[in-house]
């Protein structure tokens, strides 16, 4: 019966390589257990940013007006407040209010200004400028808030810009706007608050939008923190493999210490390859004047087929032959024949 070609093939590889085999498996087992253990000891971490300690501080100017003259809209006496529009015959006169919130469990101080910034401009290039501070106030809270305001004669303002206006003509734009500056200094931070906003004079009417700033100052601190849970994958794996490399180790050098029981693997292989060419039979009792041993049975095959003779395979003698007149070509454990051969009789 033909054999199943890989079994003895893979024994006869194990036979002839086991011990490399079971080393290169051994050292990758150990090489898989010792990252596996590493990773599982040295679980992944990532870095925190916290803040700490937050502070906020926030500027906003609110505008208002009392209306002083006749109007079918306002009661005369009425203060009307962050309206998109004012009139400048009935609201002359243009408050402007700035409240700052501040940390309210220390003392803090709060410096506040307003400057009026008129401009005359073309393509974008400044060509004329003049300003006028409105506030300049500093102060010092511990109540969270601080307060500043100034009221502002939007008539006396259009009379000082008319001059302005007609000489600058078709030559550029002329502009107003109030700007805020709010300097603040805490038991931990200090900074400025800054912002802009367009004042709008029509002749009958003028508008400025209320506006608003704010900075959230904290503390940053970094720190390094492992992660909750470990990926079992990243440790497990390699664990697995270094078991699975160790348990093979064992089982290849076992299986290499029996290689001497495997010795015939290669001939029962040749055999069962060139069985075309090989028969059954006994070998007792043949001699010959000279022997020539064979590396294996497939070299013997070879002889075989260029003397156009077959191979005998004695099984109690487990060798192949191949008998030439006086010459026999062997490949097996029996001793070499080195008595004279009776010639054959066909």
């Amino acid at each position: 019966m033909a054999l199943t070609p890989g079994i003895p093939r893979a024994k006869l590889f194990v036979a002839e390589h086991g011990r490399t085999i079971a080393v290169v498996l051994a050292v990758v087992a150990v090489i898989a257990l010792t990252g596996a253990g590493w990773v599982y000891t040295n679980p992944p971490t990532t870095t925190v940013t916290d803040h700490t300690h937050e502070q906020r501080f926030e500027s906003a100017v609110d505008t208002s007006a009392v209306v002083t003259g006749d109007s079918a809209m306002y009661q005369s006496g009425q203060r009307v407040e962050n309206q998109p529009v004012y009139f400048t015959q009935t609201m002359p006169n243009l408050t402007l209010s700035v409240e700052t919130a501040v940390p309210a469990d220390q003392s803090v101080r709060v410096q506040h200004r307003l400057v009026l910034v008129m401009q005359a401009t073309r393509n974008g290039e400044v060509f004329w400028e003049r300003t006028r501070v409105l506030v300049d106030e500093e102060a010092s809270t511990t109540s969270g808030v601080a307060n500043a305001s100034t009221t502002l004669d939007i008539p006396a303002l259009i009379d000082r810009l008319a001059p302005v206006s007609e000489e600058v003509g078709s030559a550029g734009s002329l502009s107003v706007s109030v700007e805020l500056t709010t300097a603040y200094e805490s038991d931990r931070y200090s900074g400025t608050l800054t912002q802009q906003r367009p004042l709008g004079l029509s002749g009958q009417t003028y508008t400025l939008d209320s506006f608003a700033v704010e900075n959230r100052e904290s503390t940053t601190e970094t720190r390094t923190t492992t992660l909750p849970t470990r990926n079992r994958l990243a440790y497990g794996v390699p664990a697995a493999v270094g078991v699975v490399a160790l348990l093979s180790s064992v089982v290849v050098f076992v299986l290499y210490r029996r290689k001497e029981e495997w010795r015939t693997l290669e001939d029962r292989i040749h055999r069962d390859r060139y069985a075309e060419w090989i028969s059954e039979g006994s070998l007792r009792g043949e001699v010959a004047e000279r022997s020539v041993a064979m590396a294996s049975v497939e070299d013997l095959v070879d002889v075989a087929i260029d003397q156009d003779k077959r191979v005998i395979y004695d099984s109690e003698l487990n060798t192949h032959a191949v008998i030439d007149g006086p010459v026999v070509y062997y490949h097996g454990s029996i001793d070499p024949w080195t008595t004279p051969m009776t010639p054959d009789e066909d």
